[in-house]
C-alpha cells in the first residue's frame, strides 16, 4: 500500500516538473524572441519633419515593443513629430501626425522679423502655435468703456502709474491673435532654428542613448542651433491685417503655453490639448534629475 502511494507521490511530481519545465522554457522563448521595429537616429524634436535618414531599423526582444509603435519607415516618413521623440524609443503612433505646416483654403504664409526676446527667447521653433501680443508704444487709457488719453488724466493731476481707484484703466498690452500656427523661424541666413542635438556634442557622445535622451529632455529648448531673425505665420488675410496694425502701435511679442503640452491639433483641434498628468510630469521630473546627475558624475570621471 505504502509503495503504491510512493508511486503515485512520484509520478505527480514528475508530471509537475516537467509541466512546470514547459511552462518556464515557454516563457524563455518568449523572452528572447526578438523583431525588428523603427527608432530615430538621434533626437527628433516637436515639429521636425521626419526624413528616411533620421530612422533607424534595431531589433529588439518582443516583450519591449510597444503595442502602439509603428514598426513600418514608411509610416513615419514625411509626418511630423509632435513631442520630442527620443533615440532610445520606438515612434508611438500618437506622437507623429501628418504634416500640416502649410496654408488651407484662405490662408498664406507672412513673414516678419523677429528678435530673440519676442520669440520667446529663442524658445519658437517651426510647428508651434503661439499667441500674438503687442506691447504698446503709449498705454491705452480708458474710463470705463470710453477710450481717453495721458492728456485727460494728467490735466486732471492723476498719474498713468497709479490709476487704482480712479475709474480709469491702464493697457500696456493687448491679445491680438490665438493659437497661430508657426510655419518656420530662421535665422538671419535662412537657417532653420532647432534644438542642438546632443549626440553631436563632444562631451555627450560617451553617454548611452537612453543618457542622452535624458539630456534633450532636460535641455528642451535650452539650446538653439542659431539666433532668430524671421518668422513665418500661416494666417487668413484678416489675421495679417490684424498683425500689421498692431505693429503700428507697438511691439510685436509671443506667447507660448507649457511646452509639455500635448498638442495633436490636425486630430482634434483646439480641444486637443491635455496636460501630462501628474504621475508623467513626476517621471519627466525625474528624467531630468537622473540626466543631470549621469552628466555630473561622467564629467567628474
Amino acid at each position: 500500500m505504502h509503495k503504491w502511494f510512493a508511486l503515485s507521490v512520484g509520478v505527480v511530481i514528475i508530471f509537475g516538473s516537467v509541466a512546470g519545465y514547459m511552462l518556464f522554457m515557454s516563457a524563455y522563448e518568449k523572452d528572447v524572441t526578438t523583431m525588428e521595429t523603427i527608432k530615430p537616429v538621434s533626437m527628433i524634436q516637436a515639429g521636425e519633419v521626419i526624413t528616411e535618414d533620421m530612422v533607424r531599423t534595431v531589433s529588439i526582444p518582443s516583450l519591449q515593443h510597444t503595442p502602439n509603435a509603428v514598426t513600418d519607415i514608411d509610416e513615419v516618413v514625411g509626418k511630423r513629430a509632435i513631442v520630442p521623440i527620443g533615440e532610445s524609443e520606438e515612434f508611438v503612433d500618437w506622437k507623429v501626425t501628418e504634416d500640416d505646416i502649410y496654408p488651407k483654403e484662405g490662408e498664406q504664409y507672412y513673414g516678419f522679423q523677429i528678435s530673440h526676446v519676442e520669440a520667446v527667447n529663442n524658445m519658437v521653433r517651426a510647428g508651434d502655435r503661439v499667441n500674438v501680443w503687442v506691447n504698446f508704444n503709449e498705454p491705452k487709457i480708458f474710463n470705463g468703456n470710453r477710450a481717453s488719453s495721458l492728456q485727460e488724466i494728467t490735466s486732471k493731476g492723476l498719474s498713468p502709474h497709479a490709476l487704482n481707484g480712479t475709474g480709469y484703466t491702464r493697457v500696456d498690452a493687448e491679445l491680438v491673435l490665438k493659437n497661430v500656427k508657426v510655419a518656420s523661424v530662421t535665422d538671419s541666413e535662412g537657417n532653420e532654428i532647432k534644438d542642438t542635438d546632443a549626440s553631436t556634442l563632444e562631451r555627450l557622445k560617451t553617454l548611452t542613448p537612453e543618457e542622452r535622451d535624458r539630456y534633450n529632455f532636460e535641455n528642451f529648448r535650452s539650446s538653439a542651433t542659431g539666433s532668430p531673425s524671421f518668422i513665418t505665420f500661416i494666417v487668413s488675410a484678416d489675421q495679417y491685417q490684424a498683425l500689421v496694425t498692431a505693429q503700428k502701435s507697438g511691439t510685436i511679442a509671443l506667447g507660448m503655453e507649457n511646452p509639455f503640452m500635448i498638442i495633436n491639433s490636425m486630430k482634434t483641434g483646439d480641444e486637443g490639448k491635455k496636460e501630462l498628468s501628474k504621475k508623467e510630469s513626476q517621471e519627466s521630473l525625474e528624467k531630468m534629475n537622473e540626466a543631470a546627475s549621469v552628466i555630473t558624475e561622467k564629467e567628474a570621471n
